[in-house]
């Protein structure tokens, strides 16, 4: 909730589209392939996170998310409204906490880019992943030397490998 004149409420959707990226800390978290990887059909890029902090543009803001039983108080004070909505997209229920998300927020709509593709360290496929994407992936990366490891379903238990097959 945003508390504030009518203006400042639409920062909440710009904010939302703005907001870019969400960064996981588990490759191997299956609610998270199956929200936000497409079923176990997307990609995970791992990412050295001291490299790429440095070269976000300082306009970027990254955030942890906090998880609480209670919504943000967002109270009308000095704080502008960008700040407030950042706050309370920020934020979920703790029913949301296996996550263990960050966010980064930029000021524009659009994409936040880095220029050197050093600090992605690492590209997790989801076990469903189409044969074409798997290949667009595989041949970007090794031109990149970036390794490419593959979900492997086994009962209940998911783990990662090069070829995609089973240890």
């Amino acid at each position: 909730m945003l508390a504030g004149g009518a203006g400042e409420q639409t920062v909440v959707p710009d904010a939302m589209e703005a907001s870019g990226q969400s960064v996981q800390q588990e490759a191997a978290d299956e609610p998270m392939w199956a929200h936000y990887a497409d079923q176990f059909k997307g990609m995970c890029v791992q990412y050295n996170t001291k490299k790429l902090l440095r070269q976000l543009p300082p306009e970027v803001d990254p955030a942890r998310m906090q998880y609480s039983e209670k919504p943000p108080t967002l109270l009308e004070d000095s704080q502008s409204a960008a700040s407030r909505a950042k706050m309370a997209l920020s934020s979920k229920t703790v029913r949301w906490s296996g996550e263990r998300e960050w966010r980064i927020f930029r000021p524009e709509v659009g994409t936040a880019e880095y220029s050197d593709i050093s600090c992605v360290t690492k590209i997790y496929l989801g076990s469903r992943i189409s044969e074409a994407d798997e290949r667009a992936v595989r041949t970007m990366a090794r031109v990149h030397k970036i390794a490419v490891v593959k979900m492997v379903i086994n009962a209940y238990a998911i783990s990662f490998s090069s070829t995609g097959k089973p240890s």
